[in-house]
């Protein structure tokens, strides 16, 4: 619902800068991008390691650690012009990335389990960038900023050769509110239609606390042990390259 409110928002936005005029300074489009997301979620990999080391004797593939997530981003630029040589946009972006991993064990009666587990973060933001042309094809994004909403889910399931069983589905317990601050350049395909941006920028990420929808937190495996540490720790370099469509006003 949270998610639902923020992107009707955003949509506000782009109608308003069409009806007072935005649009007329500039470009109105909008564009999808794919991108790469480091973090450091020091608590689950805690989980993972615990996990590793408790079944270690029945292990055919361990369960890997989590270190980057990857998907989609599709938003929409409400304002593109240039002022006095820099280029300035102000952005609207929603986003939906996942990191998935699995290990497989032999069971005492030689059949096999899958313990699959997923982290999946969709964020909803609102951002500018400052440019300059280097060539009439090129600029150069000097500054990026961007003001991040975001919700984090962590997922788990075992199948084995009864069924799924298991399943278990956790949220961050407090709304995540954070920042990316970048530089990139774009790159025009066709001028004023078409272009290709890409953008590095550092993006700051923290989850404290995870649960499910009944109170239950994260705990290590077999012993139940409450994750003293962040479940994500820090953020990490976002990879960002979007195709961006526009439209002159």
């Amino acid at each position: 619902m949270r998610f639902a409110a923020i992107f009707v928002i955003v949509f506000q936005i782009s109608t308003f800068s069409q009806e007072f005029g935005f649009g007329c300074f500039g470009l109105l489009g909008g564009f999808v991008g794919y991108e790469m997301q480091n973090y450091e979620p020091a608590g689950l990999n805690s989980y993972i390691d615990s996990y590793n080391t408790y079944y270690q004797d029945s292990l055919q593939a361990p369960l890997g650690k989590f270190r980057q997530l990857r998907g989609l981003r599709l938003g929409v630029n409400f304002f593109r012009h240039s002022f006095s040589g820099l280029l300035f946009t102000l952005k609207g972006h929603y986003s939906t990335l996942n990191e998935k991993n699995k290990a497989t064990r032999l069971l005492s009666d030689n059949t096999k389990s899958i313990f699959n587990t997923e982290m999946r973060l969709q964020e909803i933001g609102l951002g500018f960038d400052i440019g300059m042309p280097i060539t009439e094809e090129l600029n150069w994004k000097l500054f990026d900023a961007t003001f991040i909403y975001y919700k984090a889910t962590f997922t788990s399931e075992l199948n084995t050769s009864k069924g799924t069983r298991d399943n278990m589905s956790f949220t961050n317990k407090n709304n995540l509110i954070t920042y990316g601050l970048g530089s990139g350049f774009i790159m025009n395909v066709i001028r004023n239609y078409v272009s290709l941006e890409g953008t590095v920028s550092y993006v700051n990420l923290i989850v404290v606390e995870m649960e499910t929808g009944d109170k239950v937190r994260i705990t290590k495996p077999v012993t139940n042990e409450i994750i003293g540490t962040k479940i994500i720790k820090s953020g990490g370099i976002n990879l960002l390259i979007q195709l961006n469509i526009g439209l002159p006003m």
